[in-house]
């Protein structure tokens, strides 16, 4: 059997059902190896960074794994952005790269580059993959590949990158001579990563530590991160919650666990949090993070000030990451498929205090300080972003996909979007990199099981122009992707950085400084797909409805004024509760419940 093929059928036997692919001379022979595996299907990208966002959302959103194939050089090399944003969110991706004949670059060579697009693309990928590794050997494939789908699914996922020259991809093998002793791989790469030895003994006990500060506690928080989706746990979760009857908080990555109106949900933390979810968690007196990174975003730029009066008590799979940043009280260093089903256990035995005044407290902020977005519009105003989400917020349905890019398109959604119940908002959160969300948009669409489930994109009119070329994959295989494009015409969020931190100086931001972007609806055109243009609030309703009943791709141009800003925000400095536009000070010293940090009794900047 050709090494190739037996790959796809371990791909198929795991249970991949697509691949996104870019073809070129050292990856032909994989990519030929799906011809004859009809289970497994195919999109073909126009760049190796789209194939890599596409796959990244593809696994998102089917819970399992993703898969690309791309050539050596400069097609390995293009995937890295991708590859970064699985490897910081924890998602399983699979990167199959080609490069040149082994023979073409000896060990301890100090020649730079001996075969055409020769590239140690491996060594490149090891910062931002669990693991990365080149085959020399083809007897030793099935080792590989069992090795790298158990530690890409298991433990913290991630990307793993399998590098196959092409005389590795052309060899010959006997399936039954190479198969190895999978238990054993498996058993063997557990011990080498280490990352499922959890002490549950210890666990049981932090438990107890857990509800021994509970019982004392008069104001606790629940922090849910990503972790809880990434462990597939939301049901374990979703009854934890309803036994705690405590306020509910959420990192961006945790956006979607919980729909907007439900009544423990106060918010979204951070920087660019809500400014109800950030009184509830600064004001606590006792934090229960799970799956939650807490990094600086998270906590604003003083992390000594993040929940300065509470007890904190974190549950993560990584180890590293209760080292790092936010000390806690209580540092549960346990996977959540284990956790919740300890703590589960023990609160069904304890009675458990009420905290009915404090939620009612949080509830009261959230009805309050969510009204900020409810702005009055003339006819003839360019939209507002919140106006706009708002409404795009009542017309989406149950089940639909939103996906948001970086920069203001990525802040305004998540500060705007209200999350209904099976809807799924996701973005790369921890790379961040402009243009993803348009193709994780290709992916999620192809993911996508309910043909009824709108995949919405929305997305700068900056990062629209770092993957504008995929416009050519949607036409081509008719995906009935939703694409709105917020376009200020410049790079908004930056605008508003330099406009606190530059003195205003403006360099490549927008049209006077060296910066534009074209007509999104000739362009839309130019692909032969549907655009429609909105630059008058007064048109928003009918237009959108239009926009989002359209059976088959469409690009949506929102026209928002060059100056909108973001809203609310910490500054640098200050802490979480205290956002700009700032609350008047009798109003916020009223609502503080905790001492108010120095920070906001002095003068108020920018």
């Amino acid at each position: 059997m050709k090494l190739t093929d037996y790959i796809v059928n371990f791909l198929e036997e795991k249970g991949v059902g697509h691949v996104f692919v870019l073809t070129g001379s050292y990856i032909a022979h994989l990519i030929d190896g799906l011809h004859n595996h009809k289970s497994i299907s195919y999109t073909a990208t126009q760049h190796e960074q789209a194939a890599a966002m596409a796959a990244d959302a593809y696994a998102r959103v089917t819970n399992n794994i993703g898969a690309i194939f791309v050539t050596s050089g400069p097609g390995a090399t293009n995937t890295l952005t991708g590859v970064a944003c699985s490897y910081y969110d924890s998602i399983p991706v699979l990167v199959f790269t080609g490069n040149v004949n082994s023979e073409e670059f000896p060990p301890g060579s100090k020649v730079r580059q001996t075969g055409c697009q020769q590239l140690d693309i491996v060594s490149m990928a090891k910062p931002i993959t669990k693991w990365a590794v080149q085959v020399l050997d083809p007897n030793k494939i099935d080792e590989v590949l069992v090795k790298a789908h158990h530690i890409a699914t298991s433990g913290r996922p991630g990307p793993v990158l399998i590098d196959l020259p092409i005389n590795i991809q052309t060899a010959q093998i006997d399936p039954a001579k190479i198969k190895c002793n999978r238990e054993k791989i498996i058993a063997e790469t557990n011990k080498e990563y280490n990352e499922a030895n959890f002490d549950l003994k210890k666990v049981d006990a932090q438990t107890d530590e857990f509800f021994a500060l509970l019982s004392k506690a008069k104001r606790p928080v629940l922090l849910a991160g990503g972790g809880i989706k990434i462990s597939k746990t939301t049901a374990s979760f979703l009854k934890l919650i309803q036994k705690l009857k405590i306020p509910v908080v959420a990192s961006w990555s945790g956006a979607d666990i919980l729909k907007f109106d439900n009544s423990q949900f106060i918010g979204l933390i951070g920087v660019y949090g809500s400014r109800e979810a950030n009184l509830a968690i600064q004001n606590s007196d006792l934090v229960l993070s799970l799956g939650s990174r807490l990094d600086s975003r998270q906590t604003g730029s003083n992390q000594s000030l993040f929940a300065r009066e509470a007890k904190k008590v974190r549950v993560d799979i990584d180890r590293h990451e209760l080292h790092d940043g936010i000390k806690a009280d209580v540092s549960i260093h346990c996977s959540l498929e284990e956790f919740f089903p300890i703590i589960l256990e023990k609160i069904g035995r304890a009675k458990n205090p009420d905290f009915s005044d404090w939620l009612e407290t949080t509830n009261n902020w959230k009805e309050k300080y969510s009204k900020v977005y409810d702005i009055e519009q003339k006819q003839n105003d360019k939209p507002n972003p919140y106006v706009f989400l708002k409404l795009l917020s009542k017309l989406t349905g149950p089940e639909d996909l939103i996906i948001t890019d970086a920069g203001g398109d990525l802040m305004w959604t998540m500060q705007g979007y209200r999350v209904k119940e099976k809807q799924q908002l996701f973005s790369a959160y921890g790379n961040s990199p402009m243009g993803y969300s348009f193709p994780a948009s290709i992916g999620a669409r192809i993911a996508c099981k309910n043909e009824k489930a709108n995949v919405v994109c929305i997305i700068g009119d900056g990062g629209m122009q770092m993957n504008i070329q995929e416009l050519q994959t949607v036409a081509h295989n008719k995906l009935p992707i939703k694409i709105i494009i917020m376009n200020n015409n410049s790079y908004g969020s930056i605008r508003q950085f330099i406009d606190v931190y530059l003195k205003s100086r403006a360099t490549g931001i927008d049209n006077s400084s060296g910066y534009s972007c074209p007509d999104f609806v000739k362009v839309a055109q130019a692909y032969g797909i549907e655009a429609m243009r909105i630059d008058k609030a007064g048109e928003m309703e009918d237009k959108l409805k239009k926009f989002l009943s359209h059976k088959g791709p469409i690009i949506l141009d929102l026209i928002v004024k060059e100056d909108e800003v973001v809203l609310p925000k910490a500054q640098w400095g200050r802490p979480l509760e205290d956002q700009w536009p700032y609350l008047p000070r009798e109003e916020f010293l009223k609502t503080m419940i905790v001492k108010p940090a120095q920070k906001s009794l002095e003068p108020m900047d920018k």
